[in-house]
């Protein structure tokens, strides 16, 4: 088995995260899934590919629920995917070679996200850090979650994991990539959405999955 697990952090939604364990189940590394809450058959459908299913009583903090999931694995790297994640390509082997060769790196993972924009379906591709060995890492930012380092002395080099992902979240969303705003709107956008987040003071999965995309391009863009 590889020294690899796959965390999951999911709520209601069953049906995205049976196909996205259905993706990454033959890969042949831990999966771990932390529910935050589902009324749905989410920890059901989880139970059925892999034992490590847990509870999180969600706290509005996205590093909190994502360190619990790192403390429950059992091996040195982690990898996130969110529910609404599916992969459609993994080079195993080439990613091990990469894990050995660069032990204290992050790794981007290649996600591609669907939206719709006037009735058409279109998609953008973004590198994005979710490959890092819990020894040197864990997360830190209640609402903008981001992997730093365990040492604050350090300073973390990035490789690009042979790792593709398509996000299916935005799908029957009409909706502008966050990607191609300039950076002064993305950073007033940012701004609105964490104040209606804390505002309504409850797991709003649509405001999750906005703040999570904002976040990682924003943290990109500096």
């Amino acid at each position: 088995m590889p020294n690899l697990s796959i965390c999951i952090i999911t709520k209601n939604e069953c049906d995205n995260l049976k196909i996205c364990l259905e993706r990454i189940k033959a890969l042949g590394c831990e999966i771990v899934v932390v529910d935050t809450g589902s009324s749905d058959n989410s920890k059901k459908i989880a139970s059925a590919v892999t034992p490590c299913v847990y509870d999180f009583v969600w706290c509005d903090d996205f590093s909190a629920a994502r360190n619990f999931a790192i403390q429950k694995a059992a091996n040195d790297w982690i990898l996130f995917l969110d529910s609404d994640e599916f992969v459609d390509a993994f080079d195993m082997p080439k990613l091990l070679e990469q894990l050995q060769a660069m032990p204290a790196s992050i790794g981007h993972i290649h996600i591609k996200s669907l939206y719709e924009n006037n009735g058409q379906t279109m998609s953008s591709t973004e590198p994005i850090a979710r490959l890092f060995s819990r020894k040197l890492y864990h997360f830190e930012g209640r609402i903008h979650e981001q992997i730093v380092p365990l040492d604050a002395s350090t300073e973390p080099d990035y490789f690009d994991a042979p790792v593709y992902v398509t996000h299916v979240g935005y799908q029957g969303n009409e909706a502008v990539s966050y990607t191609h705003l300039t950076l002064p709107t993305k950073r007033i956008v940012y701004i609105y959405v964490v104040c209606v987040f804390l505002k309504k003071k409850k797991e709003d999965m649509s405001l999750i999955h906005i703040l999570r995309r904002m976040n990682e391009a924003r943290t990109r863009s500096k």
